[in-house]
């Protein structure tokens, strides 16, 4: 089973320009979203890379999973969207 990112009204345009050959920069706060979308995501913390890597090694790494994403490694459609911010305990804004 693929991850599905949660539905976002960029996530369409920005996998398109990619598609099309377009280099996309995508700075995102949203972890599941943002490697959703890449095939290469980095990690910073206190202005510091903590990992780099290709999304999937990224999304699957244990520890990032704990900090980021409730401990999830992988998630599915049926999953809970994630806050705003991506954190766990995160109140979800509007």
């Amino acid at each position: 089973m693929t991850a599905q990112p949660p539905e976002d009204p960029h996530a369409e345009v920005i996998r398109r320009l990619n598609e099309a050959g377009t280099t996309v920069l995508l700075v995102e706060q949203n972890v599941r979203l943002g490697l959703a979308l890449a095939t290469h995501g980095v990690v910073m913390e206190g202005g510091r890379v903590r990992l780099a890597g290709t999304a999937a090694a990224v999304r699957d790494n244990p520890e990032i999973a704990s900090l980021y994403l409730g401990g999830e490694t992988r998630w599915t459609s049926e999953s809970p969207p994630p806050s705003r911010t991506g954190r766990p305990g995160s109140p979800p804004t509007a």
